[in-house]
């Protein structure tokens, strides 16, 4: 949960090997959804997930991905 691991694969190949409970919320991102603790939302519509580790990793949904990250963890949509 706490440790890094560095590849030297692209993000998208990265998505493709770990299928199943992982998300791309971000271009730069990739969650694992069994990971996340909550999301939070900002005053101006914005999403963040934060995560379930020492540090309450907190990563920045990109707009249009989260209508698809709710559906995902089983939530309605505001």
């Amino acid at each position: 949960a706490d440790e890094r691991v560095l590849v030297s694969f692209s993000l998208n190949e990265l998505e493709r090997r770990l299928h199943g409970n992982f998300f791309r919320v971000h271009r730069s991102y990739l969650v694992n959804l069994d990971s996340v603790r909550e999301l939070v939302s900002d005053f101006k519509g914005g999403l963040t997930v934060v995560m379930d580790d020492h540090q309450r990793s907190r990563v920045e949904v990109a707009r249009r991905q989260a209508r698809e990250l709710r559906a995902a963890l089983g939530m309605r949509s505001p």
